[in-house]
C-alpha cells in the first residue's frame, strides 16, 4: 500500500468532555506522531472542523512540532462566508496565521456547487483570486470540494480548465 495517498482528517480528534472544541492535545499529538511515522504526510484541515478550531489545532499539533518538509497541509475556503472580492484575501490571511505556514500545499475551494459558483464565486472573483495566490506561491495546489450534479462540474471546469483536482 502507498501510504503517502492517505491523508489525515483534522476533524475528529480525540476531545475532552464531549466539548467538539476542546481537543484532548496530547492524544491529538500522538496520533500525529504515529501518522507521520508510519510514512504519511498528509493533514487536511478546514476552517470550521471543531468549531473553527481546526487549523489553530493543525498548527499546534503538526506545523509547531514537525519540520516543514515532512507534511503537506491542505485546508479549505468556506464559500459561504464570502460576500465580498475582499472577504477571499481576508480569510487566507487569517487561515495562513490559523496554521502558522507561508502556504497551502492543498487549498481546496469548499462545498462548490452551481448556485455557489453563480451566486458568490463568480462576482466576487474567487477563482481569480485563487490564482493570484498560487502564482505568488501562496498555494501550491489549487482545487475545489464539489456538490452538484455532473453537468455543473463540466460547466465549471470548461471555465476554469486550470484547477488541480477536483
Amino acid at each position: 500500500m502507498n501510504r503517502k495517498r492517505l491523508g489525515f482528517g483534522m476533524m475528529r480528534l480525540p476531545i475532552i468532555n464531549g466539548d467538539n472544541q476542546n481537543v484532548d492535545f496530547e492524544k491529538a499529538c500522538a496520533l500525529v506522531d504515529a501518522f507521520l511515522e508510519k510514512g504519511c504526510s498528509y493533514f487536511d484541515s478546514s476552517y470550521v472542523y471543531h468549531g473553527g478550531k481546526s487549523e489553530e489545532i493543525t498548527r499546534k499539533t503538526v506545523v509547531e512540532r514537525h519540520p516543514r518538509d515532512q507534511f503537506t497541509i491542505a485546508t479549505k475556503l468556506p464559500l459561504w462566508a464570502i460576500a465580498s472580492e475582499n472577504d477571499v484575501i481576508e480569510l487566507f490571511r487569517k487561515q495562513l496565521a490559523n496554521c502558522g505556514v507561508e502556504y497551502f500545499d492543498y487549498y481546496l475551494l469548499h462545498n462548490l456547487d452551481g448556485h455557489i459558483y453563480d451566486v458568490s464565486m463568480k462576482p466576487n472573483k474567487v477563482f481569480e483570486t485563487a490564482f493570484e495566490l498560487k502564482k505568488a506561491g501562496k498555494i501550491r495546489n489549487l482545487g475545489f470540494s464539489y456538490h452538484d450534479c455532473p453537468e455543473e462540474l463540466d460547466r465549471i471546469l470548461s471555465e476554469h480548465p486550470e484547477v488541480d483536482f477536483v
